[in-house]
């Protein structure tokens, strides 16, 4: 192969690496802005993850309390009513 031919041949090859290069350094910013918007909304998701398990726990925990009232009102009216058939019976 003559000199010249293979100069060329070089020059083309080099010309092409440095497009790869070029281009590898693009793809290489793009995916860093990638994985850093990534890792945030990881970040969120977890905190999000821990408020729902939160809110699951209160909720449950209201749902005790509330049903511990409902027992307590029924309660307190059958008492009054018994307190008022006793009182209209005695009468």
């Amino acid at each position: 192969m003559e000199s010249q031919d293979r100069d060329f041949i070089l020059d083309r090859l080099d010309a092409i690496d440095k497009k790869f290069d070029s281009k590898l350094e693009k793809i290489l910013v793009q995916t860093t802005k990638t994985n850093g918007r990534v890792i945030n909304l990881e970040d969120w998701r977890r905190e999000a993850d821990k408020d729902i398990e939160e809110l699951k726990t209160k909720r449950s925990e209201n749902h005790g309390r509330d049903v511990v009232i409902g027992v307590i009102v029924v309660a307190i009216f059958t008492l009054l009513g018994f307190f008022i058939e006793h009182l209209i019976s005695k009468s």
